[in-house]
């Protein structure tokens, strides 16, 4: 029953998902775990591992515990989740409309290599072992769960009853519509949060009519009035609906329902929301139009953190309603923002309202019966009400459930209201709950066996067996689909001393939450430069105030500090992590498998210095690169991720996130070291189909005027890149792009060049480009050429190769990508259409490499890192 919370503690979920999909060890979908008595379901000192959902593998999301939608009142919190490689690298994930769901202090691991059994201490949350998993020779005794007060109330025992009210052995019986009966001196301001009804029936029909159900349920007149997100009947032109909410709400946004139903109007108005900004939004109920009578007013608090897409956490929320508000009126719920910002971000999605305690009395639908619970008297303020059904025979006892108002001390008053014209039932009793506060958590956290009494090693369940496969290696990210950034190559090593006066050029920002949402408040900033044998890294973070850095234990999580994690990019290698905090401490830890030699030998040989200042704290590392296990002469790229976190803020700023522990390096990117054509070789080289670059001043022909005759092809095809007439010819420019040479187009002008046909039938392809294009072309000219070919007649982009700009897009140095398959490759062009000479280039082009095939992952991602790093981008 959803009144009696559950708890599910100290147990050991392993190798879960094997033979199912799109869930969790825990799975919760439009369930409650437990609401009326104010006491959630607590999921607490469990320890989770190793979860093998192929769906959330390929997604990519999803969790060990896994909330979807219309989860309920559930605790998540003192849990120990990991994850070994090849398993899903997420711990929790809640889906839209969570209501009143609450984590904390849950501890996440990932590409975790030890098993149950080499558990330490600074593994679990906060540091404190717990006892987990099954333990028949000296069982743990079991908590005091569930944790309620109640008060049981004899039918037969009432104070008083209505004429025609019948007292029996089993209760009080033939109750028709408008009979009562009471308990008197009951103290209804204790705190009840439900009343439970014994009720017994053999009357089949009991509440069987489901009419005033149907929708639109904001047109039925019932008690509470119903307003369904999804089922309305207009919306502000920029909100958005999916699955049973509304989102993308921005201030100043409306929502319209016609033709509800008031009668004599409601008291109250509650509504399902949900909220992850920073500051309070509105909702107004408004008549008739959007700007009309202003009747009710909510106040919509934060609800959750920044999760991604949606809001993933809802609460409700409640205010009076104006008595004014009668009759049948179309209703507008108005959304207003508290942000001073002239355009704050819309943060609220809103899944249903209704409108609660009816000031009147509403006429009783078809085969409706139910028990009004009132205080003082039999027409007193209404408390609650009990809905029965057919129990099965009137000797078979069922317990149903009410929800209370508070009230102060007087009589407790059940009211029957019938539309049946034969008695009802019989009840047999009645009981008042509600949660034991604060929760005793006597026998929750206790801590594991030790091996001998109270100075022995701790007790952890044996080592359990796990999948020979590793499926979630299938779905890993390439290292080409993740950002690129190139180390600044220093002509002298800076001091290590925490300060950051000597760094200058590039920066990375560090901007990402750890949903993988870019966020603009607060990013860290990093530095990168290697010389011949190291690499330094510079970072700063900004601080609020600089009283406020946690340092003490050094725990990574629970105290302010930078994480860097680095690994041989290809082949890859072992992840190396380094950790260091404001206070000049660092480590090299035991995670993601590293060995004990490679951690001590890391640590041995760093330099690690940091600063605090008042507006920021700053570090720097010295980190020879032999020290990492590679060879300086021959690494090319490493990679890599930062990570900040920030305890006051409770943020975290990484380069680039995609899921699971920030030291994964599914996460970050590519840091390129250095970037000669050696990273071109082999099969590769062979590969090349034409190779036009720009800053070899040898491929360039130009006249007189510095325009370009010919590009000359370095791929040793002999597929020179040519243009006759001067007027069509493009310009050299020495320092066109990141100080490099470049050619500059002008589409006004026409400029472009011809190649010879790469081939006599259709083809494979793989085109790079480097270019820059920072001012928009003519108003019509929408997708810009840079490189193209056909088959003489119809359009490039139908049956030919189509390297070009996207849409109307502009920007400055970058990678374009191109990919084709069974493609025609004649009418060769530079810069404009093929077959046709139209919709030209604006800017600069620096090099292209056309590969006569499609390239491998590996052999995508050595053409990147060859050309991010030669032109800095």
């Amino acid at each position: 029953m959803d009144y009696a919370a559950t708890l599910l503690a100290h147990n050991h979920l392993y190798n879960g998902m094997l033979l199912t999909r799109d869930a969790g060890f825990l799975t919760g979908y439009y369930c409650s775990g437990g609401t009326l008595n104010g006491q959630h379901s607590q999921v607490a000192y469990n320890v989770m591992h190793d979860c093998y959902d192929l769906s959330a593998l390929r997604w990519n999301k999803l969790g060990m515990v896994y909330l979807d939608a219309g989860t309920c009142h559930v605790d998540v919190h003192h849990n120990l989740f990991w994850a070994a490689p090849g398993s899903l690298q997420r711990d929790m994930w809640f889906n839209t409309c969570c209501v009143d769901v609450r984590e904390h202090d849950n501890v996440f691991h990932g590409l975790f290599t030890r098993n149950s059994a080499e558990l330490r201490a600074e593994d679990f949350p906060g540091g404190r072992p717990f006892r987990f998993g099954h333990d028949f020779a000296q069982p743990p005794a079991l908590p005091k769960w569930p944790q309620l007060v109640s008060q049981r109330f004899e039918a037969a025992e009432c104070s008083s009853q209505s004429a025609g009210v019948r007292k029996t052995d089993a209760g009080l019986t033939d109750l028709q519509d408008g009979d009562w009966f009471a308990f008197d001196s009951v103290d209804l301001g204790a705190g009840w949060r439900s009343a439970v009804l014994r009720f017994a029936s053999d009357v089949k029909t009991l509440n069987t009519d489901r009419s005033a159900r149907a929708a639109p349920r904001h047109r039925q007149a019932t008690d509470p009035l119903v307003l369904e997100a999804t089922v309305h009947d207009g919306a502000h032109e920029m909100v958005h609906k999916q699955w049973s909410f509304l989102y993308n709400i921005p201030d100043a946004a409306w929502v319209r329902f016609d033709r509800v139903p008031w009668g004599e109007g409601y008291r109250r108005v509650r509504v399902v929301y949900g909220h992850d900004g920073s500051v309070p939004w509105q909702l107004e109920v408004r008549l008739d139009r959007v700007d009309g009578p202003l009747v009710g007013q909510v106040t919509l608090p934060p609800t959750d953190r920044d999760r991604g897409s949606h809001v993933q956490i809802y609460r409700e929320a409640v205010a009076e309603l104006s008595p004014q508000a009668q009759g049948v009126r179309d209703v507008f719920l108005a959304f207003r923002c508290e942000d001073p910002a002239p355009s704050p971000k819309p943060v609220v999605d809103f899944e249903y309202l209704r409108f609660e305690q009816y000031r009147g009395q509403l006429p009783l639908q078809k085969n409706e019966v139910k028990l009004e619970l009132r205080a003082g008297q039999h027409d007193g303020p209404k408390l609650g009400e009990f809905y029965p059904r057919f129990t099965g025979g009137a000797a078979h006892v069922r317990e149903f459930v009410a929800q209370l108002e508070t009230s102060p001390t007087g009589p407790l008053f059940v009211v029957v209201r019938s539309a049946l014209e034969e008695p009802i039932g019989t009840v047999s009793g009645i009981r008042l709950e509600k949660s034991a506060e604060p929760i005793d958590w006597t026998g929750l956290g206790v801590p594991p066996r030790r091996s001998e009494g109270e100075t022995g090693d701790w007790q952890f369940p044996a080592a359990t067996n796990r999948p020979r496969s590793a499926p979630g290696e299938l779905f890993r990210p390439s290292a080409a689909s993740r950002p690129f950034f190139r180390a600044t190559r220093l002509a002298a090593s800076p001091v290590i001393d925490g300060e950051l006066m000597e760094w200058q050029g590039r920066t990375l920002e560090l901007n990402h939450s750890l949903v993988g949402t870019v966020v603009d408040e607060s990013p860290a900033q990093a530095w990168l430069g290697v010389d011949d044998q190291t690499l330094y890294v510079a970072l700063r973070s900004p601080l609020r105030d600089a009283r406020a850095l946690v340092v003490a234990g050094h725990r990574w999580g629970a105290t302010d500090g930078v994480e860097l994690a680095l690994q041989e990019a290809n082949p890859p290698a072992p992840i190396l992590t380094l950790r260091g905090w404001p206070d000049g401490h660092f480590c090299a830890p035991d995670v993601a498998g590293v060995s004990e030699a490679a951690r001590t030998r890391l640590e041995q040989a760093v330099t690690y210095r940091a600063a605090a200042g008042a507006d920021a704290w700053t570090c720097e590392w010295r980190i020879p690169l032999a020290a990492c296990g590679l060879d300086p002469q021959a690494v090319a790229a490493l990679s890599c991720n930062l990570t900040v976190r920030n305890v006051a803020q409770d943020s975290w700023r990484t380069w680039n996130y995609a899921g699971g522990a920030t030291y994964d390096l599914r996460n970050g990117g590519t840091l390129i070291l250095g970037a000669g054509q050696t990273l071109l070789a082999g099969g590769l080289q062979e590969a090349l189909a034409v190779w036009l670059d720009a800053s070899d001043a040898a491929t360039i022909e130009r006249g007189p005027d510095n325009r370009v005759r010919v590009w000359k092809d370095k791929s040793g095809n002999g597929r020179h890149a040519t243009q006759a007439a001067a007027e069509f010819s493009p310009w050299y420019d020495a320092r066109g792009l990141n100080g490099k040479a470049a050619l500059r187009f002008n589409d006004e002008q026409k400029t472009r060049l011809d190649l010879a046909d790469l081939s006599e039938r259709p083809m494979a392809a793989t085109i790079f480009a480097v270019v820059s294009n920072p001012e928009p072309g003519l108003p019509n000219n929408h997708n810009p050429r840079i490189f193209t070919a056909s088959n003489g007649k119809e359009f490039d982009y139908l049956c030919g190769l189509c390297c070009s700009v996207p849409g109307t897009q502009t920007g400055g140095p970058r990678l374009i990508v191109y990919e084709g398959r069974d493609r025609w490759a004649r009418s060769v062009r530079v810069g404009c259409f093929s077959p046709y000479y139209q919709t030209f280039f604006r800017g600069h082009i620096a090099e292209i490499l056309v590969f006569g095939r499609t390239l491998t992952p590996d052999e995508r991602f050595r053409v990147l890192v060859y050309l991010t790093g030669k032109w800095e981008l």
